[in-house]
């Protein structure tokens, strides 16, 4: 404890501006991470697109046109974080905020945090390019339906990362974490410097609704192209999925709010060390929704995919789609139980033991919930090939129903796994004991 209190009154010892502007420095950095996303997503759109030219010359200019009105989409959450990032360097507004240094240096990092969702919608928005610019090469007439369905789909893709745009925006100009340290004592605004990262790390997980989301409105965007008359049920199942797609981004939303807005280990009687440690754990359990996000995208692609090939079967694809998607938001829910266990019911503060234990306890509870990324990718999975099959074979939608649900079951054992481990380390930790 002797080395954190020197530490913070290390930091403390800077002029504050000068922190906040480090502090800053950082969340800016942070920010661009989210570049990752178009260059990859705009990469696939350009490959797709010269792969269309090469086997359908005569169709160039179509997929070209197609290509580079998507790749102007997908580019969005790079230059929504490049403004975010100018902002903190060049007309920071963070730094005339009132309040303690550290809840505003904490804040700024939590901004940077924030926009590193703009990964997925860019990798999303850039697959569902590549997949119109391809479709319109092989049959240009479509090119109106194919890419109203690629824009449609993009822009809901891309809500994550107006979420977290709206976030950092909060965080700079209208900052209700620095309001909330004003007058406060340097402990609180230690808790309110790491909620505010928290509340930024909680964001990323609106990383996988992104990509998922784009991978339907590709496959969405494919299917009209290929065959005009499933445009309805093309649409219908590319909004539902997403919308099942976005859960996760909300749920983090939400965590991400009441850090901000209602925190609530302000006024608990403990150490605000272990306070502000579950306060950012809180923040990493939720990355754990990074995979659900994903999954439920893959199952709504494949779903328009069994659609395509069989209308008829659209109602039975409709089930196996929703139910695969359910069972794939599992992971998320665990990591939200936690998350809410560790702002509102935490046991850890009420512990007699060594503050270090405690607090490295609530981060390690909060990181053990990342494993859920794997088996909601997985289930997801699952419920796309399930949902495929149903549209080719919807006789067999009990056989192939059947299959998926004892195949997520199994795939869920990791992230079950991961949920044990964080409860004994809340419930039951033995790493106590060992003192």
């Amino acid at each position: 404890m002797d080395f954190i209190s020197q530490f913070i009154n290390w930091l403390l010892s800077f002029d504050k501006e000068a922190l906040v502007l480090g502090a800053s420095a950082i969340g800016a950095g942070l920010a661009m991470i989210a570049g990752i996303g178009p260059g990859v997503g705009q990469g696939y759109a350009a490959g797709k697109a010269a792969e269309s030219t090469g086997a359908h010359p005569e169709n160039q200019k179509t997929s070209l046109m197609t290509m580079l009105v998507g790749a102007g989409v997908a580019e969005t959450t790079g230059i929504l974080s490049l403004v975010v990032a100018l902002i903190l360097m060049f007309g920071n507004p963070m730094i005339s905020q009132e309040g303690n240094a550290l809840a505003i240096a904490g804040s700024a990092i939590g901004v940077g945090l924030a926009m590193v969702a703009g990964v997925g919608a860019g990798i999303g928005c850039g697959y569902a390019a590549g997949k119109a610019a391809e479709g319109v090469g092989i049959a240009p007439e479509n090119q109106r339906g194919s890419m109203m369905c690629m824009l449609l789909g993009s822009a809901v893709a891309q809500t994550t990362g107006i979420f977290s745009l709206v976030i950092a925006l909060i965080f700079m100009y209208a900052n209700p974490i620095a309001a909330a340290s004003v007058g406060a004592s340097n402990e609180i605004a230690v808790i309110l410097g790491l909620s505010g990262m928290g509340a930024g790390m909680s964001m990323i997980a609106g990383l996988g609704s992104g990509v998922g989301c784009g991978y339907a409105a590709g496959k969405a965007a494919e299917a009209v192209a290929m065959d005009p008359n499933t445009t309805g049920k093309s649409i219908m199942f590319m909004l539902v999925g997403s919308a099942m797609a976005q859960t996760s981004a909300i749920f983090s939303l939400v965590i991400t709010l009441i850090l901000m807005y209602g925190n609530p280990f302000i006024g608990i009687d403990a150490n605000y060390l272990i306070l502000g440690a579950s306060g950012l754990a809180a923040g990493i359990a939720m990355i754990g929704g990074l995979g659900p996000g994903v999954g439920q995208g893959y199952a709504a692609g494949k779903a328009i995919e069994g659609v395509s090939l069989n209308i008829e079967a659209s109602s039975k694809v409709m089930v196996v789609m929703i139910l695969g998607q359910a069972i794939s938001q599992t992971s998320s829910i665990f990591s939200l139980v936690v998350a809410l266990i560790l702002m509102y019911a935490n046991p850890l503060v009420s512990m007699d033991a060594s503050i270090i234990v405690l607090a490295a306890s609530a981060i390690g509870a909060g990181t053990a919930m990342i494993a859920g990324v794997g088996p909601g990718i997985g289930q997801g999975f699952a419920a796309g090939q399930a949902s495929a099959a149903t549209g080719m074979r919807p006789k067999l939608q009990g056989a192939v129903l059947r299959t998926m649900v004892l195949g997520q079951a199994v795939a869920q054992t990791t992230g079950i796994y991961g949920l044990v481990i964080s409860l004994v380390l809340l419930f039951a930790n033995p790493l106590i004991g060992m003192l």
